[in-house]
């Protein structure tokens, strides 16, 4: 399957009841050291370990509620 049938067939997923598309980008030069510079706008990020290639990083959003939707990115 190609990115690009990998991409419409989570997009198919995201259009049934309930259900949930998310898409952010990361900029491949953010550092580790700028991960929190987001947070006043509710938006912080981090690493376990180094940053490199496929590294997990976790994304995370502050709600309205108080609860966070936190997201990992490989």
């Amino acid at each position: 399957m190609s990115d690009d049938q990998g991409h419409a067939a989570d997009c198919q997923t995201a259009k049934r009841p309930g259900g949930w598309l998310v898409a952010f980008n990361n900029k491949p030069d953010d550092r580790p050291s700028n991960f929190e510079a987001g947070r006043p706008y509710g938006d912080s990020k981090s690493i376990d370990g180094l940053l490199l290639e496929r590294a997990a990083i976790h994304d995370r959003f502050a709600l309205e509620d108080g609860g966070v939707f936190e997201l990992t990115d490989c």
